[in-house]
């Protein structure tokens, strides 16, 4: 099916999904646009609240640069690994059992010694060590077995061969684990359902810094040279790109549309325009902020944050007692993890 883009009124061809709505970008314009059928009609509609991205993009300008080289760097990013496909796939069937996920993981010996390690780590451990794969997975229990899935099978995608870069993606990596934890933390403290599927999209929700450092860092410019050579300058065009960058990414991996609309409103849930996704993007908003609190940032800092005044603490009937229960839970989990993953 083909509509015309909203925005340069170019031909946008529309897949037909067994959905009631679809995300779609533009790949003429780079705008990013949402569906939903009514009926046997398609109706298109722009982000709410979000500009029109040419405004960024014009000849001559630094976005402009960074979106010409923006498709061979995406390519270049490791797939997600399939056993990840593989564990989502499972999540989002209700009827999926704890020996469902546990058949996936024997299939991967560093997988399943990951496992072991996490259920035997500081956090986890019970009053006995444990030394088989399935008592492992029994006292981690689904939730957080799946979750420990998703970080295994995703670090490498946060790695690369320059030492700048390096350092660089391992304090992306970081914080990216502790968003992670405190989604899912959240989605638990508020009764929100699936809370794995937002531990999956807070450990995903800042993967488009990676194609752009790769640009900035790898590409031989003195635009990108005279950027990185100010932290202020990196932060502002990293900030300004990034999420974008991100649709593109969940597009390639073909991910399931919810996780690419979570990440592209993490700083500002009022971009969702659907209402299932409303308390989701809210999570993931204060589950950022979360991790900056505690210390796991990658660009910027958390001494200005006030969680009372936040309108996602609001939003989502949040109190002082569990913000400050929400962050000593999060900081000895992480310390558990963090010594699991070297990181």
């Amino acid at each position: 099916m083909s509509l015309e883009c909203l925005f340069c009124h170019s031909e946008l061809t529309i897949s037909q999904k067994p959905r009631k709505w679809s995300l779609h970008i533009c790949s003429n314009c780079n705008n990013p646009l949402w569906s939903f059928t009514e009926g046997s009609k398609v109706i298109l509609n722009p982000i709410p609240n979000y500009p029109d991205i040419r405004s960024l993009l014009h000849k001559g300008s630094i976005g402009a640069e960074i979106f010409s080289l923006l498709p061979s760097f995406i390519d270049s990013i490791p797939v997600m690994p399939q056993v990840s496909y593989r564990v989502i796939q499972l999540l989002q069937n209700p009827e999926v059992s704890l020996s469902d996920v546990v058949e996936v993981i024997k299939g991967d010996h560093g997988l399943a010694m990951t496992v072991l390690k996490v259920a035997n780590s500081a956090y986890y451990a019970g009053l006995q060590e444990v030394k088989d794969l399935t008592t492992a997975c029994s006292r981690l229990g689904l939730r957080t077995l799946a979750n420990v899935v998703q970080l295994y099978t995703m670090q490498n995608v946060f790695k690369a061969e320059d030492e700048q870069l390096t350092n660089l993606l391992e304090r992306l990596w970081k914080h990216s684990i502790a968003t992670a934890h405190a989604s899912n933390d959240l989605a638990t403290a508020v009764a929100q359902s699936r809370p794995e599927e937002l531990f999956l999209a807070g450990l995903l929700h800042d993967i488009g810094y990676i194609a752009l450092l790769q640009i900035l860092y790898q590409v031989n410019s003195s635009s990108f040279t005279q950027i990185i050579s100010s932290d202020q300058l990196t932060y502002e065009v990293l900030l300004q790109f990034h999420t974008l960058v991100s649709l593109y990414i969940f597009d390639k991996w073909e991910l399931p549309d919810e996780f690419a609309l979570l990440a592209f409103s993490h700083h500002d849930p009022n971009l969702i325009p659907i209402d299932e996704l409303k308390t989701p993007a809210h999570i993931l908003c204060l589950a950022n902020l979360l991790a900056i609190k505690e210390g796991y940032t990658f660009l910027t800092k958390g001494e200005d944050i006030l969680f009372l005044q936040h309108p996602s603490t609001h939003y989502l009937n949040l109190n002082d007692l569990k913000i400050a229960s929400l962050r000593v839970d999060l900081t000895d989990k992480l310390q558990s993890i963090f010594s699991v993953f070297q990181v």
